[in-house]
């Protein structure tokens, strides 16, 4: 089933990055004007734009590092090295192809009148949406595999609503197409769980009782 995942996910991917080298398909700039068509443009400084600007962070290097070192820690702790080699690797080489395949693609950004701040660097796929999927995917894959209880399969869940709200923030702060979205969302998810089966369900790891 988790292939499958990945499966579906690449080909997401692909799909967007088919699409968007012939220019915005219709139903990419209908959804990014719906999200456009009120208000003035490029200011979100009422409640809600406040709020977005706060939640489009959570897709930043600086979030990615508060999430990612207690992770890491907590790895240590329970003595998971391979979790811990994962943590440390996975994500950051992850987020950094991701952006690096910007420069592949040569998309432009929505119109800058739009933007929260200026955005000058391609738009295909989105970096924020992509660095906090692998991260908080990442977050929620481990977390699930090595802590059992309520608490830590609630928060588990919750990981994985941060790089939908992330990827929102994007589009409603004008700085990327749907499209972007969809494919960074899409390539995080392709990448995390690839290395997570190869890492962790090609050789099995040892038997440990897990803490409640």
């Amino acid at each position: 089933m988790a292939w499958l995942v990945v499966v579906v996910a690449v080909g997401l991917f692909a799909l967007m990055a088919v699409q968007i080298r012939h220019g915005n398909p219709g139903w990419d700039t209908g959804v990014y004007g719906w999200f456009h068509t009120w208000g003035v443009a490029g200011d979100y400084s009422d409640w809600f734009g406040s709020a977005m600007r706060y939640v489009t962070r959570l897709g930043e290097r600086q979030a990615s590092l508060v999430v990612a070192v207690p992770l890491l820690v907590l790895m240590g702790v329970l003595r998971r090295w391979r979790a811990v080699v994962f943590v440390a690797v996975v994500p950051l080489v992850g987020a950094m192809t991701a952006n690096g395949l910007k420069t592949v693609f040569n998309h432009p950004r929505p119109d800058v009148m739009y933007h929260y701040v200026p955005a000058r660097t391609y738009s295909f796929p989105s970096g924020h949406t992509a660095t906090a999927t692998v991260v908080w995917l990442t977050v929620a894959l481990l977390v699930s595999r090595y802590l059992t209880g309520r608490v830590a399969k609630g928060a588990a869940l919750a990981c994985l609503v941060v790089p939908l709200a992330v990827g929102f923030s994007r589009v409603y702060l004008g700085v990327h197409w749907p499209s972007d979205v969809v494919g960074g969302m899409a390539f995080g998810i392709a990448w995390v769980l690839t290395w997570y089966l190869l890492v962790f369900e090609t050789v099995p790891e040892r038997s440990r009782t897990r803490p409640e």
